[in-house]
């Protein structure tokens, strides 16, 4: 519950620092993003105390977070070795493409802060 409320907290701040008039070009957008591949673990995480009525609340938070998230999709391309001549290695590399409209943004900045004020307001 407490890595929880950390991560919420984390993502919330988040979501107040992204510049919506330069949206398109935000690198912190991606890195909001890439949480979406956090929320099956914190739900795993979770479905041990299930039956616990307070964990039970936020299960259900955190599913209408996924449920946001699941509008965003990640395209990745298929990874390549890439060899450095520099440090004489070699890197696998692959490039993803984030795809994620305002109102879905607005959406999961609206949902977490929901959920975040739940927690501050009981």
């Amino acid at each position: 519950m407490v890595l929880l409320g950390g991560w919420i907290e984390g993502f919330y701040i988040s979501t107040q620092l992204v510049n919506m008039d330069n949206f398109a070009n935000d690198k912190l957008v991606g890195r909001i993003v890439d949480q979406k591949f956090s929320i099956d673990i914190l739900l795993n995480l979770l479905a041990d105390s299930r039956g616990n009525q307070a964990v039970d609340e936020l299960i259900d938070q955190v599913n209408e977070l996924k449920t946001v998230f699941d509008k965003v999709t990640v395209e990745t391309s298929a990874p390549r070795p890439v060899y450095d001549e520099a440090t004489q290695s070699t890197v696998i590399k692959s490039e993803s493409k984030v795809n994620i409209t305002k109102e879905v943004f607005n959406e999961l900045t609206t949902t977490v802060s929901l959920i975040r004020n739940s927690f501050i307001n009981p």
